[in-house]
């Protein structure tokens, strides 16, 4: 794979986007700007605090109970972890859109391919449903210090 896709670039840590980016080592943001989607970069960032440590997330993470500060095991917002969620894999079906658009420029787009798409389509519906009734759940046990209108 290493020798058929650029050599050895290919084999580090997004290297097989080195080809697209013409970056030696591009990253994420790189991706998300080809793609069309860097003005959801935010929202990237932001859903991260809740689940990598650091001051951001400290600051995010607290909540009052009884009058005493705590700092909460993860999302204080009930809909975080269902919109970080869904906004990963819809981030995902985007890039899967974007190479398939990057397909339909040569000869190598195929039925199966734009079969897969439509399916993945589905797949990201049902994961967002997914996603809603989890954060009902846990909101439902107390896990969260308000509800979806506050």
């Amino acid at each position: 794979m290493i020798e058929r896709w650029g050599g050895k670039s290919f084999a580090r840590p997004l290297g097989w986007a080195v080809p697209i980016c013409s970056k030696p080592n591009p990253g994420i943001a790189d991706l998300e700007r080809l793609a069309g989607v860097a003005h959801l970069r935010p929202f990237y960032r932001y859903g991260n605090h809740a689940i990598h440590g650091g001051p951001r997330a400290a600051a995010i993470q607290r909540i009052d109970i009884d009058g005493e500060p705590h700092r909460t095991p993860g999302a204080t917002v009930y809909a975080d972890s269902a919109e970080t969620g869904h906004g990963a894999i819809i981030l995902l079906q985007q890039v899967n859109a974007s190479i398939l658009g990057e397909l339909r420029r040569g000869d190598g787009i195929d039925t199966d391919s734009v079969v897969a798409l439509g399916s993945l389509n589905q797949l990201v519906d049902r994961c967002g449903a997914a996603f809603g009734v989890a954060a009902d759940t846990a909101r439902n046990r107390g896990w969260f210090s308000h509800g979806p209108d506050d």
